[in-house]
């Protein structure tokens, strides 16, 4: 091995320069046919192209890429019948890289041309200076020389951006996702470990606004943290308030985006208009207010009466106020177990219980002394004695 001349650190291996084949088969030949290994000879002669190695003739010598050309770049064939020059094409190399202290480089062709060196550090030490150093063309190594310093910087890390979702149909929550914050060690590239604090992409959060909190730790145990939020809301709709003389049942939380409402009335008032409201995403309900009107008579109780006189053919029936044919009096006295021997009346409260039977006609003010001494329930006796009776 020897050194170059003093411009450069190339290293060659010291090899004799091939010698020139001769080759006398082709006519006319003044000179040996040129042969550079690993390079190429361009021959221009007097006679033309196809006179290679004629009198006069001549070439320009190049190496191929890696290769360097040793001799004269230009050689002519001269009388003597030999070229006034010979050269050969020797291999680029640069010296070999020295180790570093608490790191190392992993190089993809060795010392040739063109080879890459990648350099990293130990865990817990940072590069400083050329992560990578090429071989080039004149025989030196790309960049300087890096060191690998104690990595005293915490890693890099950026969460996903904040955001804010909206409480799905009859629900308090909503399901959010994410994707995992962007984490990147600027000494080594290794993160050892990142922690979440928080719920887990994919939790249903109730309303209002929570932090999720990342923290990273690369392998000097620094550390850095970022955090976003996560925003719940609940549409609602205005509440609505329930009817006089009656009462709401709502599902969810009442007034929230999918929640259902509906009408009920108090004993002795009957249902007018819309008995369910919705309400919509545009924070609106359906339909509108409802009235519970007074039942007043019977109807207030909830009570039915059923009246059967006579015999076929000239029996009669009716249910309140409304006639009934031979057929349904047939039917009501074999469900009622109702003979034919006197007149029969007959109660049935609103579950449809047989309360009370008369065999004898009977007056509104006997009729309505027993409902209201035996089938009105408690709470609607108190609350008739507090508001009075609506149809006096």
């Amino acid at each position: 091995y020897y050194a170059a001349e003093s411009h450069t650190n190339e290293v060659y291996v010291e090899e004799a320069p091939p010698e020139p084949a001769l080759d006398y088969r082709r006519v006319p030949q003044w000179c040996a046919t040129l042969n550079i290994h690993r390079g190429e000879a361009t021959c221009y002669s007097p006679r033309g192209g196809s006179y290679r190695s004629s009198l006069g003739t001549r070439c320009e010598l190049s190496c191929t890429r890696g290769y360097r050309l040793v001799g004269p770049s230009t050689v002519q064939c001269l009388p003597s019948r030999r070229w006034s020059g010979m050269a050969y094409c020797r291999q680029i190399r640069c010296h070999v890289l020295p180790a570093v202290l608490r790191g190392s480089y992993v190089c993809s062709a060795g010392v040739q041309m063109d080879s890459r060196c990648d350099y990293t550090c130990l865990p817990g030490y940072q590069l400083e200076g050329d992560r990578s150093r090429v071989c080039m063309e004149d025989g030196r190594w790309s960049g300087s020389e890096p060191i690998c310093v104690a990595d005293l910087e915490p890693p890099k890390i950026r969460c996903p951006d904040s955001r804010e979702r909206i409480a799905e149909p009859g629900k308090l929550t909503a399901t959010v996702y994410w994707d995992p914050p962007r984490v990147k060690d600027s000494a080594d590239g290794i993160i050892k470990r990142v922690m979440l604090r928080g719920p887990e992409p994919g939790s249903e959060f109730p309303e209002g606004e929570h932090v999720i909190r990342y923290t990273a730790h690369d392998q000097a145990y620094n550390r850095a943290s970022c955090k976003f939020t996560v925003r719940v809301q609940v549409r609602r709709c205005p509440v609505l308030k329930p009817p006089q003389n009656g009462y709401l049942s709502c599902t969810s939380d009442g007034n929230n985006y999918g929640a259902t409402c509906e009408y009920l009335c108090e004993g002795g008032y009957e249902h007018q208009g819309t008995s369910l409201r919705v309400c919509q995403s545009t924070q609106q309900w359906t339909g509108s207010q409802p009235l519970c009107a007074p039942a007043c008579g019977l109807d207030l109780r909830h009570v039915t009466t059923i009246e059967l006189v006579g015999q076929p053919p000239r029996e009669v029936g009716r249910i309140r106020e409304h006639q009934l044919s031979l057929g349904i009096i047939e039917e009501l006295r074999q469900f009622l177990h109702l003979t034919r021997s006197h007149f029969n009346a007959v109660l049935l409260d609103k579950a449809g219980t047989d309360r009370e039977r008369y065999i004898s006609p009977v007056s509104p003010d006997e009729l309505f002394v027993f409902i209201d001494t035996y089938l009105l329930s408690e709470q609607e006796a108190a609350r008739r004695e507090q508001s009075g009776d609506p149809c006096e």
